[in-house]
């Protein structure tokens, strides 16, 4: 059995014979966790890029330059705001795009999640992220790398995000709404939450680690299973959500990885759904 979309994804060994392609455009989407005053915070880290990339990877800035500076949920910008922003860093729709995160892979699926949102198709992640290519000794360079700035046209993919009055109805319809975090986050009973502890009503658990084996995507037949556990490749339409908007992507992915693309992701997640008092949640194992 193999991935019915398997061309996004792409091998180190495959990634090690194209690099220095003049149309590829390769990009290292590392966040790190830093500690501040309100405990650990994400920061997208160009440092870690720097210390530490593939040879000829530019830096993607997907938490800061990609989100909207409005919005206290780190809410992706919108598509146009967003293609310009992708522009400045050398990509369009028809650009053949790698990504890959040095520090967890969700990152390089958040940004391969945006860059189709803004209308770029040709994009693959790097399977085992920067720590594949690392353990297979292949060479590393530091410092920084740029591409030729760029522009869209693309009218791009909207529906692949979703919003909380969009989340409200298939809750309350109870649609195939997908929780992405740990199981004991989904219950509740995790000293972890977003504001409040449990979940979605109506929403099933997936834990979006349990796709993956060392940044891995699991084997299509392991991967489909699990899929197929929560309906995610039957049902017509599903929706994920995290606790932000990132470790959705992942799943999301696996859904795409086993052809299934009628997906969107919650944005906000649990931080936005949690943020008024008024919105039901729910504790325990059941939806």
């Amino acid at each position: 059995m193999e991935y019915i979309n398997g061309q996004s994804l792409i091998t180190v060994d495959e990634l090690a014979k194209r690099l220095g392609e003049e149309h590829l455009r390769i990009f290292d989407t590392a966040v790190a966790f830093k500690k501040e005053d309100q405990g650990l915070v994400a920061k997208s880290s160009i440092d870690t890029y720097r210390e530490a990339h593939i040879p000829g990877a530019a830096f993607a800035d997907v938490l800061s330059d990609w989100s909207n500076p409005e919005s206290s949920f780190r809410n992706v910008l919108t598509i146009e705001a967003l293609q310009k922003k992708l522009g400045e860093i050398g990509m369009n729709e028809k650009s053949e795009v790698v990504i890959y995160s040095s520090t967890m892979l969700m990152w390089a699926t958040r940004a391969w999640w945006c860059l189709r949102y803004a209308g770029v198709e040709n994009v693959r992640i790097l399977n085992g992220s920067f720590g594949a290519w690392k353990k297979a000794g292949l060479e590393v360079e530091s410092g920084d790398n740029h591409y030729p700035a760029d522009s869209f046209t693309s009218r791009g993919n909207p529906n692949l995000f979703c919003n909380t009055e969009q989340v409200e109805i298939i809750s309350q319809e109870k649609g195939c709404l997908i929780n992405a975090l740990a199981k004991d986050v989904y219950e509740g009973t995790s000293t972890s939450s977003y504001g409040r502890p449990g979940h979605i009503p109506a929403s099933y658990s997936q834990p979006f680690y349990e796709l993956l084996e060392n940044d891995f995507f699991l084997d299509p037949e392991l991967l489909q299973q699990k899929l197929k556990e929560q309906n995610m490749l039957d049902e017509e339409n599903v929706t994920i959500y995290c606790g932000g908007g990132i470790a959705a992507t992942v799943n999301a992915f696996a859904c795409h990885l086993m052809g299934k693309d009628n997906v969107s992701v919650y944005d906000g997640s649990l931080t936005e759904w949690n943020s008024a008092a008024n919105r039901p949640i729910n504790l325990g194992s059941d939806p």
